[in-house]
């Protein structure tokens, strides 16, 4: 069973992005009945079992546009047990996504699961808008951000407020302004991820990804701030920050080979369920990916999971035929490489030495 389950709830999106195209889906993937149902979500989720996924990442999409998100989540902490829940959002509608927070934290207050929001910020004020499509963006991913952070302090230890920027072609002189920004508002986390071409984004042909160049130059302020976050976290923080500044280096690696900078374990450790059920090793290839059909198989993931294309999958994923630097699974990826693991390890030690 994986570890890291993502699970996409939605291709509706009230956003416009350049970097991304779910919005373009065509009408009959956003017709009612295409999506799974709070039902098969269960069956889902009680397939699969308690004490294998630690984390659940919930995608879209916009998740909060689901009237029954805080369901969903519900049924996935009690069924799951997850360590962590993580929900991304464009933010751009502050009253929904804050009361959508709310009800989840609600109907998890009596597990254990923490639950971190992400809202992304690509640019400051009209470079943002421009980038994701809607006037007026960057004022109510603001007002989101601020909302949250409220929340949070009504809710010590059980909720997590970052904000997230994807570094494409069209940001690459705003990672500074964005990074203090953020430092700012006493965020929990700030991520960076790169642009890619992805199946499940439907932006396979666009000229959305930097050179490694671009990338090096424009990728220092976050490097700067994963080190301040090490120098400061607990221990658990300052590796994750670790694993954060450790893809840096394999993401130029990527970029400039085009080949994966690591042994890739997508279809093992992380698994990632689209809108329709199905099953995909990751959303980056998601055809040459796909696993199985779940609404098929009556929801029994286990059944998928073992099944022959399930195997085909990873046989194909450990020849090589893809790679890159995908920030869900690059995690996976570093913490099964013992010399990145170790790598990872001694920048926790010589930053906090000062070194």
């Amino acid at each position: 069973m994986p570890l890291n389950l993502t699970v996409s709830v939605t291709r509706a999106c009230n956003s416009r992005c350049r970097t991304c195209g779910i919005w373009c889906s065509e009408p009959s993937l956003l017709e009612p009945g295409t999506e799974l149902t709070l039902d098969e979500y269960e069956r889902l989720f009680a397939s699969i079992g308690r004490g294998s996924v630690y984390f659940l990442n919930i995608s879209g999409g916009e998740p909060t546009l689901r009237d029954d998100l805080a369901a969903i989540i519900e049924s996935g902490a009690r069924l799951l047990e997850p360590a962590h829940v993580h929900l991304p959002t464009n933010g751009l509608d502050p009253g929904r996504v804050v009361d959508t927070v709310g009800q989840i934290l609600a109907v998890i207050e009596d597990r254990d699961a923490v639950l971190s929001v992400k809202p992304s910020i690509d640019g400051i004020g009209p470079v943002h808008d421009r980038i994701r499509g809607i006037e007026g963006n960057y004022d109510r991913v603001m007002e989101t951000l601020e909302r949250l952070l409220e929340l949070r302090g009504r809710h010590p230890g059980r909720l997590e407020v970052g904000c997230g920027t994807v570094l494409s072609r069209l940001n690459l002189d705003e990672a500074g302004d964005v990074v203090r920004m953020a430092e700012t508002l006493d965020l929990d986390s700030i991520i960076h991820e790169i642009a890619e071409n992805r199946e499940e984004m439907g932006n396979e042909s666009w000229a959305i990804t930097p050179s490694a160049a671009e990338y090096a130059r424009a990728v220092r302020p976050f490097a700067a701030a994963l080190r301040q976050t090490i120098e400061r976290s607990d221990a658990m923080g300052a590796l994750k920050a670790a694993l954060r500044l450790r893809m840096i280096p394999l993401t130029m690696r990527w970029l400039r080979t085009s080949a994966g900078p690591l042994r890739c374990y997508a279809g093992s450790t992380n698994a990632h369920v689209g809108p329709r059920g199905r099953l995909w090793a990751c959303a980056v290839q998601a055809r040459a990916n796909r696993m199985a059909d779940l609404r098929q198989m009556d929801m029994d993931f286990r059944e998928a999971w073992s099944g022959t294309a399930a195997s085909r999958v990873r046989r194909r994923i450990r020849s090589g035929e893809c790679g890159c630097p995908l920030a869900n699974q690059m995690y996976a990826n570093i913490l099964l490489d013992p010399l990145e693991l170790a790598g990872a390890l001694s920048l926790v030690s010589r930053i906090r030495k000062g070194a």
